[in-house]
């Protein structure tokens, strides 16, 4: 697990560090916690490897701890001064390391920490806003503090009638990175662009996982895995909620507040902390968890290391196949690509326990189901079944161009009050000679107008016209709303016998075609080829995107060859300042339209 905090006042970093990092364990006051500098970075700046206050204060202050001097170019006021990244591993683990204090534990811990922050590292980047340049560019180097500490804030418990403040078992390390890097090209410390960073945190913490659960069998622990990560095999949930109390409490105030976000409840953890301690030392605090365990709890604890297992990680041969597959299954299921590192991170969720990362990017590397190429933000993957719907898609749409007679050529509208671009986009539909049509109407512009003169002008020919939409709200009661009764869903027309033989020889209208997906687009395709039907597909590919694999419309609107139609003017919006911000919102320029809402006193 990973959990992050951002510090923006120097003042509040530095009491952070004399109020909790350098503390040796929440459950006391005595002695402190040896913090150790890391990172390419700390060796250019002189650091010694063991933190001390004064340094890490310079630092937080935008100092140089060497020579006394400014360090960034810029000390902006509320400028991100540090990120708290707190690495914490299983809580069997943490109880495993409080009852039996086994080393071996820390090192495997905090050798899954460093390994994780090199990598890390090498992903640093800082800001370019030089020259016209607006880019970032990678540096490759961090300076940071690490603190183990192995227990949890206190939570408040009665014990023989007398409140005390006990804290659980949790083992974790706080990483703190300081806002620094140096730029080799620019020659000079600058700001680290934390952005990717932060982004790539879901896959940092399956990372983080796979090596410690790597570590920790190569120590002699069996492992098993559990819903969201592993924990000691043998361990029951009932021991591990006995040393998870805090966890309970947020709960508690969570449910209390209405809370069910996991950063929120973070948050909410972050503002529910105490550092009292009454009645327990140390001694006490150790016989107090050793007697809430039973004899088979205790026999677990026990057995769970055992020498004899001491290197022998569990192998499977097929184990990083299968983690591959799982990946391709649930990354690219409602996705037609994915980057190289969600796909590694999915694979990792699947087989952290039995297979490593380096064993599962080789899997990737010969998996014969995908397919990738290299972009500037690295290498992306699609599979093969992806591939084919796409590839599919597009060819159908080709190959349909030109081949049918227009609908309804000779049409004479019928509602003068169209505007010239609805009328416009009518007569395009009925003119139309392709298998798929396409209209690309954005919010508020009429469209419904114009389809009910499509409507019409079908129905003059003698072709049933029939209106569907992904979802049940667009199509039973949009589309019905506006006066296409029989409207329904594309999946029911797909399962629906007596719906598909209203389609023979007409044509499919498909509203809010920006959230169809490419596999339900064939199939609809394959249905309306089977009836000699034709395909027609109106929405706002900026609007919506697909729920499933593949944006369908998109893809056609780019590389099927097909002339779409457009609406663009609003109609919706009354008032013109209004209808100005919605249309600067339709195209992208979210900053204008907001701004234009702003002044008209529409945002509170």
């Amino acid at each position: 697990m990973i959990t992050r905090k951002q510090y923006r006042s120097a003042k509040d970093t530095v009491q952070y560090f004399d109020k909790s990092l350098a503390q040796a364990d929440y459950h006391t006051q005595d002695g402190l916690i040896i913090g150790t500098w890391n990172g390419q970075a700390a060796e250019r700046l002189n650091l010694s490897k063991q933190v001390h206050r004064d340094d890490f204060e310079k630092l937080c202050n935008n100092i140089h701890p060497d020579t006394d001097e400014r360090l960034t170019s810029r000390t902006v006021k509320n400028r991100t001064v540090a990120e708290d990244w707190t690495f914490s591993v299983p809580k069997s683990v943490s109880i495993q390391h409080a009852i039996t204090g086994d080393e071996d534990i820390i090192k495997a811990m905090e050798g899954a920490v460093k390994d994780t922050m090199t990598e890390i590292e090498r992903d640093t980047e800082t800001r370019v806003r030089k020259d016209g340049v607006y880019e970032n560019r990678k540096t490759g180097n961090l300076v940071w503090a690490a603190y183990t500490h192995d227990d949890s804030r206190p939570v408040e418990r009665e014990i023989n009638g007398k409140k005390v403040h006990l804290p659980d078992p949790q083992l974790h390390q706080h990483v703190v990175i300081m806002n620094a890097t140096f730029d080799e090209q620019e020659s000079e410390w600058k700001a680290v662009q934390f952005r990717n960073m932060v982004a790539s945190i879901p896959y940092y913490r399956e990372v983080f996982g796979s090596r410690l659960a790597g570590r920790l069998q190569e120590c002699g622990y069996k492992l098993e895995r559990s819903a969201q990560n592993f924990e000691i095999a043998g361990y029951s949930r009932s021991t591990i909620e006995k040393f998870s109390n805090r966890t309970a409490l947020i709960e508690e105030i969570a449910k209390e507040k209405g809370i069910t976000d996991a950063a929120a409840k973070a948050e909410l953890g972050a503002k529910t902390r105490t550092n009292k301690r009454k009645g327990l030392n140390g001694e006490q605090l150790q016989q107090f968890r050793l007697s809430q365990l039973d004899e088979q709890e205790l026999a677990v604890i026990r057995n769970a290391k055992s020498i004899a297992d001491a290197g022998e990680k569990k192998k499977d041969v097929e184990a990083a196949r299968e983690a591959v597959d799982f990946a391709i299954e649930h990354g690219l299921a409602r996705k037609s690509v994915v980057d190289h590192r969600e796909l590694v991170k999915h694979a990792l969720k699947k087989g952290k326990v039995s297979t490593t990362k380096e064993e599962i990017e080789f899997a990737i590397a010969g998996h014969e189901k995908l397919r990738s190429r290299e972009t500037e933000t690295g290498r992306i993957y699609t599979n093969v079944e992806a591939h084919i719907e796409e590839k599919k898609l597009i060819a159908e749409a080709r190959i349909g161009k030109g081949k049918h007679r227009p609908i309804n050529p000779d049409y004479e509208i019928k509602n003068n009050s169209l505007s010239e671009e609805q009328t416009k986009v009518v007569k395009h539909i009925l003119n139309s000679t392709d298998f798929i049509t396409m209209v690309n109407a954005r919010a508020g512009t009429g469209k419904t107008w114009s389809m009910k003169e499509v409507y019409q002008g079908a129905k003059e020919a003698g072709k049933p016209f029939s209106a569907f939409a992904p979802s049940s709200e667009a199509s039973r009661r949009v589309q019905r709303e506006d006066g296409f009764e029989d409207a329904t869903t594309i999946a029911e027309l797909l399962v629906n016998e007596k719906r598909q033989a209203e389609i023979q020889n007409g044509i499919i209208w498909i509203d809010e075609a920006g959230m169809v997906g490419n596999a339900t687009l064939n199939r609809t395709i394959n249905l309306a080829k089977k009836h000699n039907a034709r395909i027609l597909l109106t929405g706002d590919t900026r609007q919506h995107n697909s729920v499933e694999r593949g944006d369908a419309m998109r893809i056609l609107e780019k590389y099927g060859q097909i002339q779409a139609a457009t609406i663009t003017k609003n109609y919706r919006q009354k008032s013109e300042k209004y209808r100005e911000a919605v249309e600067a919102l339709s195209k992208g320029k979210m900053e204008d339209g907001y701004t234009q809402l702003d002044r008209m006193g529409a945002i509170k």
